[in-house]
């Protein structure tokens, strides 16, 4: 299975990169999950030009913009040479697949960063600068926080939507005229099961993309819509149906086993975490080689869908 480029904060890494010289190292990080992708150790501030140990940061909202800047006088503006960096790793690193960053950080915070504003020091909560960056310049990519990685269901929806853009980016590199068709065709039954409508007009993007209409960032940040949709079982239980009434006799009969089990289960309690986890057990007992490279059964590896210790 591919390892997709995941860029995570360094802080999280165990480096000592931290205003104070300290770290934040996750444990979960680098030694359940890190095995399975490929680390990009990333921190926005040292890797825009800040010193460890530094003053801290804050994020202002002004009349016109959002700054970065030190809390302490004379408040040096750190926000050019942060947009510089971030520019930088996009052309340096063009294949990431998402962004793990640290909660509550002036940079990285994905939900809960404070943000001060000018007008009348009321706090406001949101993302930090790098991650605003990277959604302004990337939006195709997913960015979760070190405290939302370990929900399962968080961390499977992050997880489901990094390893299909790796899977994305490997199809494009080995097959540059026809890789974004198989990527698409690879992944129908996983559209489907998400949501059928939305599956049908990221074909048509593809199409319009393939035709000069659109381009390759339309397709990645449709494909990104589509992901991101609520999961709904009985999409999940349909575009299985479907698919196993178009297979050979004799897959036929294993695949209705598979579903007959999960329809056991009780409707109401499935989450996409656990839906994924059940079909990708089940098919992996059944040994089904037929279906062994389609990521509806297994979208990223199975040790990963082991509870965050």
């Amino acid at each position: 299975m591919i390892r997709p480029q995941v860029a995570i904060s360094s802080c999280l890494m165990g480096e000592r990169v931290r205003y104070d010289g300290q770290h934040k190292r996750s444990a979960y990080l680098v030694d359940q999950f890190n095995p399975f992708i490929e680390p990009l150790s990333v921190c926005p501030e040292v890797n825009s030009g800040m010193s460890v140990p530094r003053t801290p940061i804050q994020l202002r909202k002004t009349d016109f913009n959002i700054v970065l800047q030190d809390v302490a006088p004379p408040h040096h503006d750190h926000t050019a040479s942060m947009q510089r960096f971030v520019l930088k790793l996009i052309e340096q690193s063009p294949y990431i697949c998402g962004l793990i960053t640290k909660s509550k950080s002036p940079s990285c915070g994905v939900t809960d960063t404070p943000m001060i504003r000018d007008k009348d020091n009321s706090v406001h909560y949101g993302s930090g600068y790098y991650v605003r960056l990277m959604r302004r310049e990337c939006p195709h990519l997913p960015v979760i926080d070190d405290k939302a990685v370990l929900h399962q269901d968080y961390r499977h929806r992050f997880l489901l939507h990094c390893f299909t853009l790796g899977r994305f980016y490997q199809q494009v590199k080995i097959n540059p005229e026809n890789g974004a068709r198989s990527f698409h065709n690879q992944h129908h039954l996983l559209f489907q099961s998400i949501d059928p409508m939305k599956s049908k007009e990221l074909k048509q993007v593809l199409e319009l993309w393939a035709n000069g209409k659109a381009t390759q960032q339309n397709y990645l940040t449709y494909l990104a819509h589509l992901l991101q949709k609520p999961f709904r079982v009985h999409h999940a239980f349909k575009a299985l149906e479907l698919f196993i009434s178009q297979q050979e006799k004799s897959l036929q009969s294993s695949l209705r086993v598979l579903f007959k089990t999960l329809r056991r289960q009780d409707s109401d309690q499935w989450i996409s975490a656990l839906f994924a986890k059940h079909i990708s057990q089940l098919s992996s007992q059944l040994t089904l080689d037929q279906i062994g490279d389609n990521p509806f059964f297994m979208p990223y590896p199975i040790e990963l869908m082991a509870a965050a210790n």
